[in-house]
């Protein structure tokens, strides 16, 4: 059902919010789903969340949180949190906009290795998606799902 939708990934980490905006455009990104359980920053205040909103709808990107079902922290386990059905069920909602429009999965780190993007890039490829990193400008990287065996 979900077989070669393509959807992004990004991390705001330290970029202005013209850097992350330029870093979506060049990919043609439309709507930025934020994964932050707590969308706010103290080093970085335009990247929280009525702040992002309001920069990015004003570019033309859409803005969607969606932390309270997709957030979560690598310390913590996030394994039960992708076994729920409100996991399962904001993931299919995910997958359903980015079938309609090119969309981008946001967390604050910049490197999905060190991010819970890096498990819900292993889910949205498990749906068949395609998913592809957005790591700075010009550079992006396929996801590679782990070996099943």
């Amino acid at each position: 059902m979900f077989a070669g939708i393509e959807i992004w990934t990004v991390g705001h980490s330290d970029r202005s919010a013209a850097e992350l905006f330029d870093l979506l455009r060049a990919a043609g990104v439309q709507v930025v789903v934020d994964v932050r359980r707590a969308p706010w920053s103290r080093r970085h205040p335009w990247h929280a969340r009525a702040e992002l909103e309001r920069f990015l709808v004003a570019r033309g990107v859409d803005y969607r949180w969606m932390g309270a079902a997709l957030g979560g922290e690598l310390d913590h386990d996030f394994d039960a949190r992708r076994k729920t059905d409100e996991y399962r069920e904001a993931l299919e909602e995910l997958l359903r906009l980015a079938g309609a429009k090119r969309t981008a999965v946001m967390c604050a780190e910049r490197d999905h290795r060190h991010c819970h993007r890096q498990f819900i890039a292993d889910d949205l490829s498990a749906r068949g998606a395609i998913v592809r990193h957005l790591v700075e400008p010009g550079v992006t990287e396929a996801h590679q799902p782990p070996l099943s065996f």
